[in-house]
């Protein structure tokens, strides 16, 4: 058996996108199937969309068949063996394997359509998450301001106002959020669905240096930020002026809370690589 020393910890894995990648690079596989091996025996799920929600560990079969005709679920695990399978992350481990082998894995010279491996710290850049966050910070000050003896309701008059200007928003998925790592030279942005976050939450994900696998979806100097609200839509000078305001309450309120947010809405003549992501891992030493 050979060995693999580039161990790695997953952190977002779009399952979906992965295997029609290594599907493209094996020529296909004909089904598979979503299992997890648990302590009682096997669960399987067929539909690729589909989540398995027991405990254990989720392995896929990948165009291979049962040794047996009985079914895997409620089938001991001892009479079961499968022809090929894979966990979430050694079939990432594969794929990217292959794709720097084959040298389709870019370092540098990007296009439209490269895979690329990118490290670096990517940030929030939600302003419905901001909002959120102004209306958390509100609460917490209303109820200090309770304690205190203090009648005035100026924190819950303010709260109110942040929800209004969060209806009229609105964000497009509840599921998307919109990342962006903005280096010297260049803006990367990509999309990430909370729903493909694995093992780990969102708060690693903005405040830590990570590794995220991508294929670049396109190239420019002019690009739409907050493209996960209605905000893309409206014109670029009006938009700096209310996030000017949003930044400035963001710095008048720095030493009360802390908000690991971009807020970038202008590239500011810097190349903009909107990137489709494909998963996001921490290497290990």
């Amino acid at each position: 058996m050979k060995e693999n020393n580039n161990l790695f910890l997953p952190i977002y894995v779009n399952k979906d996108r992965l295997l029609d990648i290594n599907s493209i690079l094996f020529d296909g596989y004909s089904e598979f199937s979503e299992m997890t091996l648990e302590n009682e025996g096997i669960g399987k799920k067929d539909n690729k969309s589909s989540v398995n929600s027991g405990i254990g560990m989720k392995i896929f079969s990948l165009g291979s068949e049962l040794s047996s005709n009985e079914e895997l679920s409620q089938t001991n695990k001892e009479k079961i063996s499968l022809k090929k399978i894979q966990t979430i992350s050694s079939l990432l481990a594969n794929t990217l394997s292959i794709l720097k082998t084959k040298k389709l894995m870019k370092m540098a010279d990007y296009k439209v359509g490269n895979f690329i491996e990118i490290t670096g710290k990517f940030r929030n850049n939600s302003i419905c998450d901001l909002l959120d966050q102004f209306t958390e910070m509100m609460s917490f000050a209303e109820l200090a301001n309770k304690l205190s003896g203090n009648k005035t309701n100026e924190y819950a008059v303010a709260k109110d106002q942040i929800k209004q200007v969060k209806q009229m928003i609105k964000r497009k998925d509840d599921l998307e959020r919109e990342l962006v790592y903005n280096t010297d030279d260049d803006i990367y942005v990509i999309h990430l669905q909370t729903g493909n976050i694995y093992n780990s939450n969102i708060d690693d994900i903005y405040s830590n240096e990570l590794t995220y696998f991508c294929q670049i979806k396109s190239i420019s100097k002019d690009y739409n930020f907050f493209s996960d609200t209605q905000l893309s839509k409206i014109d670029k000078s009006l938009l700096s002026e209310f996030i000017n305001s949003l930044k400035t309450i963001v710095e008048q309120s720095k030493g009360q809370y802390d908000f690991n947010l971009e807020l970038l809405n202008d590239s500011g003549g810097k190349q903009v690589y909107e990137l489709e992501l494909v998963a996001i891992y921490r290497k290990t030493n």
